[in-house]
């Protein structure tokens, strides 16, 4: 088998998965359900590009926030698919936000890096115009939500006036991290 081809087998997530329209059919339902049942702010920008967005999802008198970074292979979904992950945290306590970026092939895995770190950054400097403020904040996401979670993760915060120390761990879901022939071959 090719290079290329084993590297695309191997990063077709959805291959071995019986009716994956409906799957991501009942996410969409789901996710639309959470919006309308819970206190959120949809859509709000972080950034200037068209899709830097932060979607909110508040827990009442809670300065504890989960950041998702949606999966997709950097080349399809929206932080609304993922909407539906929001009810059991805010229930729990945690504010959510879920992070919109723009896609490949239109920028670069460095473009998306950076837009993620300004999502951040600008909630980390803002939650208290929604909650209770930032005094803990988990990372996480899946698929290349979950690569990008280990790159915010690696990011150097206090370089860029953030306080790390809220910052209390993260959770990378079937992250794609061995990029070395894949990134090459994106088109």
């Amino acid at each position: 088998m090719a290079v290329n081809a084993y590297y695309e087998r191997a990063y077709t997530t959805t291959g071995g998965i019986v009716n994956v329209p409906a799957l991501f059919e009942g996410w969409l339902r789901d996710s639309e359900a959470a919006r309308n049942a819970l206190t959120c702010h949809v859509g709000v920008p972080y950034g200037t590009a068209n899709r830097e967005t932060v979607d909110l999802f508040i827990a009442q008198g809670s300065s504890r926030w989960v950041i998702f970074i949606h999966g997709g292979y950097w080349r399809r979904m929206t932080a609304g698919h993922f909407s539906y992950l929001a009810p059991p945290l805010v229930a729990g306590g945690w504010n959510v936000a879920m992070l919109e970026y723009d896609l490949c092939p239109a920028v670069t895995l460095a473009t998306i890096t950076e837009q993620c770190r300004q999502g951040f950054s600008w909630l980390c400097k803002h939650a208290a115009d929604y909650s209770s403020g930032c005094d803990e904040l988990v990372i996480s996401g899946h698929s290349a939500g979950g690569h990008l979670t280990a790159m915010m993760l690696a990011t150097d915060w206090a370089a860029r006036g953030v306080n790390a120390n809220v910052i209390k761990g993260g959770i990378a879901i079937s992250g794609l991290f061995d990029l070395g022939v894949k990134v090459a071959t994106l088109p």
